[in-house]
């Protein structure tokens, strides 16, 4: 007996009917009971999961109108340009100008982020240390994390921040440290984004909506 052939071509009118697809819906759109015969015509196809619902959702790269933070939301399923929410909460807290509390992570991701930050330090793919009696997550590279802490202590403006970074190029030293982090605006030198105004956070200049 002849094995059926699935096409991944068939899973493209789904896709752009609904922007957003889950399992049981490909599924259908391909004829197959199975899960790994979707996920093998998806291979073929540049998708992504979402990092909300427990990755239920799927699109397509190109239908995904990602915002200046690399992220999109759409009917309230949330993707991320960097991929799953463990890999997005390390480049968000990598990127950031002077880390992450889990909090302020989860605010900014919309989404829970407690266990994914402790499972990344585990792995040793960030750094947490307590910081005015709270743990804020920093990035493993020493010049960066040393950039972190201080500007997590310090208070910084557009202005002062491109001064005090080239301090901060010039010493290694975390104990000078003061006073409470104020907003920062920096920009991405690996993506060409434009961070803005979220306290110690690579955040927007306002309230980004989402485009869906």
């Amino acid at each position: 007996m002849r094995t059926p052939q699935f096409e991944s071509d068939a899973l493209l009118p789904l896709f752009r009917h609904r922007r957003i697809v889950t399992m049981q819906e490909m599924k259908a759109a391909l004829g197959t009971a199975v899960d790994r015969t979707v996920l093998r015509k998806l291979q073929e196809l540049p998708y992504l999961c979402s990092y909300s619902h427990r990755g239920k959702f799927y699109t397509l790269d190109p239908l995904a109108a990602f915002d200046d933070r690399g992220l999109w939301t759409y009917q309230g399923a949330r993707f991320s340009r960097f991929g799953t929410l463990i890999d997005t909460a390390e480049q968000f807290v990598t990127r950031s100008d002077c880390g992450y509390l889990a909090s302020e992570l989860a605010g900014e991701l919309q989404a829970p982020v407690k266990e994914p930050l402790l499972k990344l330090v585990s792995l040793r793919r960030l750094v947490r240390k307590q910081v005015d009696g709270q743990f804020v997550y920093f990035a493993t590279d020493r010049s960066k994390r040393t950039e972190q802490v201080h500007l997590r202590h310090t208070p910084v403006t557009a202005q002062t921040l491109p001064l005090l970074r080239d301090t901060l190029a010039q010493t290694s030293d975390e104990t000078k440290a003061a006073t409470s982090c104020s907003s920062a605006r920096w920009t991405s030198a690996n993506a060409g984004y434009t961070p803005g105004s979220s306290p110690c956070a690579w955040g927007m200049v306002g309230t980004v909506a989402s485009r869906s």
